[in-house]
């Protein structure tokens, strides 16, 4: 897979940091199983890598963002 250049990155996040944007991109995550339980088939476990590519290509998986990440999970998730 080539890399994005930081130019291509910008228009990943423009285009998914809208309101519809963002609810295209959860349904998308959602297609490529991020919200399931660990994958151990092959093609799952193939989309799940892709859902974490698309995750990079928006500058939202960064090293920078891990703490942040964490944070809004925890402060904001439903616990059963």
């Amino acid at each position: 897979m080539r890399l994005k250049t930081k130019k291509m990155k910008d228009k990943y996040r423009m285009l998914f940091n809208t309101r519809l944007g963002r609810e295209v991109f959860m349904d998308m995550l959602d297609d490529l199983g991020w919200f399931d339980e660990l994958a151990s088939d092959p093609e799952l476990m193939a989309r799940h890598n892709y859902a974490v590519e698309l995750l990079k290509n928006c500058s939202i998986f960064k090293e920078v963002n891990k703490e942040l990440l964490v944070q809004e999970l925890f402060n904001k998730s439903n616990p059963d």
